[in-house]
């Protein structure tokens, strides 16, 4: 394979003497090649080697970089400089104050420099890109960080990120800050940022996020390490929260981010004041997300579009919880109407490693909604495909694979787990999915197969069951339809797998169509190989939807 550097030697010679624009696209041609040549890491190429132009170095203008002396004032100077390329050499430089940053420059920062922010009274973001285009910043192990960790308030974010365009942020460590290690926002002239790249970020330690997305357009956050998160609430590694119906999440891709031992969720996507007066679309999509002992791996919280229309979809692909102090992921009062939520692949390694003794916070994947919750007439709209839950500890602690239910007592909607279910750490099938609503499930695996194991029992809401058969029984054994299987439950196939009668009653109002010969009249069988499957739809009525051999009806 051609190396980075070769491949930055085929571009042309930049033209002499270029003015600013021609400048800056030679600059993107160069970012646009190390991505070719797969790495991020524009620090390991020298441009001077590369063009003949002018770097600043920030002692010129007075900046220290001693640890101790305040380098804030000149520092602020070299930014109104009009220089374009500013390099800042291997130092500690300490700053008391905020800072803006100007449009069209570029800032290399050598390995093993440390900004340390001196504690101060101001609730406000620390590096501020406002309403500025055309930056990049390149500090692969450089550290950012608060002296002393605040205490109060939440808003001294480090990268202070609102209205910018065309903005790129490579290596960074924000570490220790009073709010946010990274906030990519709005201003009053822009209401979102657009274009924007986080490279191999990090943040750790900050007191209310590790980094907050609260209004982009094409957005991309590249394998951030966002970690420890402590203080202040949601405490995520990354919170997706938009502030207003002003405000925008298109394009917003997060790929291989890594979050561990946060107090809140790893990553966590409350969209609920997005929805007003103007239609929205929304399009997230989270890669490879990894999580290890945060209170969980991924939640999207409580949405209640009101009438309004937010249209899009959210995709987790591979998300792995591992040790999760509750759930691996969580849908609250999530209204069925909000954008689609799909989980393709999630693995959960050990969940409920707080050992959270209800069936609710002791699932693995969790759509719900508590009884005091308001909000819409019905939640769901979550889409499971080829789930794994793995609990190898000596007593498992996983409660259910699944618990979907509104506990207001309305059932969840168009909640669908397709593919294969793979699981171990629950011996009972009949305890793997608490499905209170409406939807499908697929087990391709046929792990939620519940022998009769030679006794009569009822079918109810609360134990979800793919597949009835009666390998163990020796004499006639009867499956009860309960009523309170509402209409849309996912479909149920009932087997006979030795020759002895399996029978089907419906609850005394209720008919199984077409075959029933009235309300509470039986189906049975007792031919080996023999199969039907049954659909809820409505309060009184069982329909056939597939059917082998013959079953006879009372």
């Amino acid at each position: 394979m051609t190396n980075g550097l070769e491949r930055i030697e085929q571009l042309p010679e930049p033209p002499e003497g270029g003015s600013l624009p021609e400048l800056w696209v030679y600059i993107q041609k160069l970012y646009k090649k190390l991505q070719e040549a797969q790495t991020g890491r524009l620090a390991d190429f020298d441009i001077l080697k590369l063009r003949n132009t002018s770097w600043v170095d920030v002692r010129a203008y007075g900046v220290k970089g001693d640890g101790t002396t305040d380098d804030t004032v000149a520092i602020r100077a070299v930014m109104n400089s009009g220089a374009n390329f500013i390099k800042f050499p291997k130092a500690t430089y300490a700053m008391s104050g905020p800072f803006e940053l100007v449009s069209n420059v570029y800032i290399e920062i050598e390995p093993g420099t440390i900004f340390s922010k001196l504690s101060d009274g101001d609730n406000v973001g620390w590096w501020k890109l406002f309403d500025i285009s055309n930056v990049i910043i390149s500090g692969y192990e450089v550290e950012w960080k608060y002296a002393t960790k605040p205490t109060s308030d939440e808003h001294r974010h480090i990268f202070d990120i609102r209205g910018a365009s065309n903005i790129h942020i490579l290596g960074a460590a924000a570490n220790d800050s009073g709010g946010d290690g990274f906030y990519v926002g709005a201003t009053g002239t822009q209401p979102f940022c657009e274009n924007i790249v986080l490279r191999d970020i990090s943040a750790n330690n900050n007191r209310r996020q590790g980094l907050s997305i609260i209004s982009a357009k094409h957005l991309k956050v590249i394998n951030p390490r966002l970690t420890n998160t402590t203080g202040t609430s949601p405490a995520a590694g990354c919170d997706i929260e938009p502030n207003s119906n002003d405000n925008f999440l298109e394009d917003v891709v997060i790929e291989n981010p890594y979050t561990e031992g946060n107090d809140g969720w790893g990553i966590t996507v409350y969209i609920n004041s997005l929805a007003g007066v103007v239609d929205k679309e929304v399009t997230i999509r989270i890669i490879n997300p990894i999580d290890k002992h945060s209170v969980g791996g991924l939640q999207v919280n409580a949405l209640d579009l009101d009438g309004n229309t937010i249209n899009g979809n959210i995709i987790i692909k591979n998300l792995v919880s591992i040790e999760p102090d509750l759930s691996a992921f969580t849908a609250r009062n999530y209204d069925r109407d909000g954008p689609r939520i799909e989980l393709h692949s999630p693995l959960t390694i050990r969940p409920n490693e707080g050992n959270n003794g209800s069936l609710k916070f002791g699932s693995a994947f969790i759509v719900y909604r508590e009884p005091g919750d308001t909000g819409a007439a019905a939640i769901g709209n979550v889409h499971f495909f080829n789930p794994e839950i793995k609990d190898n500890r000596a007593i498992p602690r996983v409660k259910n694979y699944f618990y979907i239910q509104d506990l207001t007592g309305a059932d969840v909607q168009n909640v669908t787990i397709d593919g294969q279910i793979t699981g171990e750490g629950i011996v009972n099938p009949a305890l793997m999915v608490d499905f209170y609503g409406t939807g499908r499930v697929e087990d391709l695996s046929q792990l939620i197969t519940h022998d009769m194991t030679n006794a009569s029992f009822t079918l109810a809401e609360s134990i979800y069951l793919r597949l009835v058969h009666n390998l163990s029984n020796t004499a006639t054994k009867i499956v009860t339809l309960s009523d309170d299987i509402p209409a849309g439950w996912p479909d149920v196939t009932f087997e006979v797998r030795v020759a002895q009668t399996l029978r089907i009653d419906p609850a005394a109002n209720s008919t199984i169509v077409p075959f029933g010969t009235g309300a509470g009249k039986y189906l049975q069988s007792s031919t080996i190989g023999h199969r039907i499957t049954l659909r809820r739809t409505s309060a009184t009525q069982w329909k056939v939807v597939d059917i082998v051999g013959a079953w006879t009806a009372e």
